[in-house]
């Protein structure tokens, strides 16, 4: 981007919806978005330190929780893990009879983090609930985590209060 400021880029799914990459400036609109968009200053990404953290350091503060996992690549013959790559979690939001949601993640506010060398990735002391995880770049190459390798459903990730989520190893078709 030219200036200092990143836009704020809302991803607005129906959750039986479709995956798909953004380019600069597309957004997704749909009857259950009310999020307003505008401009703010660039988030701090924090990265995960380059050795493995131990699972009982990402003990969650009191009332929140912290998600763990891998990301690896299977764009190559043999599965790669992808280090150095943004995760984000969008936010997951239902109408009042939970029948419809949508995910949403916000480039500025959405909890962000960046895969070490093997891939790995941890997010400590987030708000419990319900998230899609994103990896990759917002306004460039991503993936939203489906249900399945064949599936245009989005994962919904749920976690807890002072609870550690271990998502495991996450494969994506990205390619750095």
């Amino acid at each position: 981007m030219k200036n200092k400021y990143a836009i704020v880029v809302i991803m607005v799914l129906l959750l039986s919806g479709c995956t798909t990459a953004l380019t600069d400036n597309t957004q997704f609109v749909s009857p259950l978005s009310t999020f307003p968009i505008s401009t703010v200053p660039t988030p701090t990404i924090t990265s995960v330190p380059k050795t493995p953290t131990p699972i009982a350091i990402a003990t969650p503060l009191p009332s929140k929780s912290t998600i763990v996992g891998q990301v690896v690549s299977t764009a190559t013959i043999k599965a790669q893990p992808l280090s150095q790559t943004v995760v984000k979690l969008a936010e997951v939001v239902w109408d009042a009879e939970k029948k419809d949601g949508i995910f949403v993640v916000d480039g500025a506010s959405s909890p962000s983090t960046i895969t070490d060398e093997q891939g790995k990735f941890l997010f400590a002391n987030i708000k419990p609930g319900q998230y899609v995880i994103v990896v990759g770049e917002l306004t460039g190459i991503n993936e939203i985590v489906a249900e399945s390798n064949d599936s245009n459903k989005a994962k919904i990730f749920t976690v807890e209060s002072d609870k550690i989520l271990d998502v495991k190893e996450i494969e994506v078709k990205l390619k750095y």
